[in-house]
C-alpha cells in the first residue's frame, strides 16, 4: 500500500516544533509543561499534535507580555538627550 503524500502530519516532534514556531527547544518544552502545546508519547519519543501547533501560530501563547525595558541609547533619544 503505497502512503499518500498529500495528508499533513498529526504529530510534530519537538525539533520540528521549534523550527516551526522559530523558537528553541527550551520555549517548546516550556508551552509543553504549561499545557499550551499538547504532547503525546509514541514509545519514549514525545510528539506534539500538529492543531496545537496550529493554536499557537493562530492565536499566540496566552498570558501577560513580558516588559522589555528599552536600550540606554533609545531611552536617551526618547526623552530629548543624545546618547
Amino acid at each position: 500500500m503505497q502512503r499518500d503524500s498529500t495528508v499533513a502530519p498529526l504529530l510534530m516532534s519537538p525539533t520540528q516544533v521549534a523550527g516551526t514556531l522559530n523558537c528553541g527547544l527550551t520555549k517548546v518544552y516550556e508551552l509543553i509543561n504549561s499545557g499550551v502545546l499538547e504532547r503525546v508519547y509514541i514509545g519514549a519519543s514525545p510528539r506534539i499534535k500538529t492543531d496545537s501547533v496550529q493554536r499557537v501560530v493562530d492565536q499566540g501563547v496566552p498570558g501577560p507580555r513580558s516588559h522589555v525595558p528599552p536600550s540606554p541609547r533609545r531611552k536617551a533619544r526618547d526623552d530629548g538627550r543624545a546618547a
